[in-house]
């Protein structure tokens, strides 16, 4: 074989060999992922928002970016490994095989699926390796039976596989907490079920949201109810996630150092969230109820959409003076069908919403039918429960043609 370029690097007859590579995961390409693909969303809508004037521009680069971040905060902590965290620092074994300690920081993260376990040597560079490592198992979603066979859960199994691989000990040491299911030691099913409750909540948060988006565009008031069902499941999440977990707080000890966990970042601001759901419910129902065309334009929608158009005799309503006819029942009857043939009616506009918490500015008198005596003494219906028309006339006639109001 001659000699040449592609003969560097080669023993003889034999490919060419390339040591191992080694290089430790640096992020959560799903977190990421889910990131990336709101931020581009909202670039867009940024992008357009520069071709719109005045007060416009304002109100939707506010809905856009509320809405998103919430999107954003149920798909990245639904995914997202950050509910539990916890760190320590201790001189421990390293590996099997080998007789020295190395002095690392050992870290644990729980989410909603699984463990992320990392160990990193400080230094790095030890026992003429670096030691950094980020391994992660998963739980989802079955508990299995005990031992670490094929019927085993997904958690064992993985953890006797990094056994086989020879992972260094504190990551299996960690793991192997949560994989014992006897006594109080029972840290992986109930992370497990604390886990799937949590995420049936945030899943079902996710539709809510998308619906309340798009009720915003029709009728404002429901729209913010399902934002305040949104915020109902992130915080139903948190209460799932913090009453089902182990009632023992998880204490791995590694050496004479214990490794706590507490909440992490995904827990406080699937928190925030849902707080910050409730809250914009509340001002969003009081300004459709006090201030409803200011909320409209907020939204870009038509205010006349929220409103009801009724037609009714202008005499019902008391709006003209009824005419006395003298004279028999027949003359009576034959004027009245003489005048119904060309009779005007009296267009009124009220809200769909009710009028009970309504700006007392905008109300208007209510119109008085014939019967108003039984209506009022009687009560057969409740003076917040009548219509508030917009665009009644405030002079109204009684039924012998006296004048009620002004």
């Amino acid at each position: 074989m001659g000699n040449g370029a592609f003969q560097a690097f080669r023993e003889p007859g034999q490919p060419t060999y390339y040591g191992e590579n080694r290089w430790p995961v640096t992020a959560d390409t799903v977190v990421y992922g889910i990131l990336y693909g709101f931020l581009t969303i909202a670039f867009c809508f940024y992008l357009t928002i520069i071709g719109i004037r005045g007060a416009d521009r304002l109100y939707i680069f506010v809905r856009v970016t509320i809405s998103l971040f919430i999107g954003a905060v149920i798909l990245i902590c639904n995914f997202g490994y950050g509910w539990e965290y916890g760190s320590v620092k201790a001189t421990t074994p390293y590996k099997s095989f080998i007789n020295e300690q190395v002095k690392a920081e050992i870290g644990l993260k729980v989410g909603l699926r699984g463990i992320n376990v990392t160990l990193r040597g400080l230094p790095q560079t030890q026992l003429n390796e670096t030691i950094n490592y980020n391994e992660r198992f998963s739980w989802e979603w079955t508990q299995g039976k005990p031992g670490f066979d094929e019927d085993a859960g997904k958690l064992n199994r993985e953890y006797r596989a990094a056994q086989s691989k020879g992972l260094p000990y504190p990551i299996l040491w960690a793991v192997e907490y949560f994989t014992i299911d006897e006594g109080n030691f029972r840290y992986g099913r109930y992370y497990r079920l604390a886990g799937w409750y949590c995420h049936v909540a945030m899943w079902m948060a996710f539709p809510l949201w998308l619906l309340s988006n798009i009720l915003f565009f029709m009728v404002i008031r429901y729209g913010a109810y399902f934002l305040s069902l949104t915020g109902g499941c992130l915080l139903l999440s948190n209460v799932l996630f913090a009453s089902v977990r182990n009632a023992v707080p998880a204490d791995l000890r590694f050496q004479s150092k214990a490794l706590v966990l507490h909440y992490d970042w995904c827990f406080w601001l699937v928190l925030f969230t849902g707080l910050l759901c409730e809250v914009l419910t509340i001002m969003i129902l009081f300004m459709d109820l006090r201030f409803p065309e200011e909320i409209a334009i907020f939204f870009g929608i038509d205010i006349l959409q929220d409103y009801e158009d009724y037609y009714a005799d202008p005499a019902e309503l008391g709006l003209v003076p009824p005419k006395v006819i003298a004279g028999t029942s027949e003359d009576a009857e034959g004027s009245f069908l003489r005048r119904s043939s060309q009779q005007e009616v009296c267009a009124l506009r009220k809200r769909t919403a009710s009028s009970r918490f309504q700006r007392s500015s905008q109300r208007r008198p209510l119109p008085t039918p014939r019967d108003t005596e039984r209506l009022i003494k009687g009560q057969t219906k409740r003076a917040s429960e009548l219509p508030v028309y917009e665009n009644l006339n405030l002079t109204r006639y009684g039924s012998i043609g006296g004048v009620l109001e002004k």
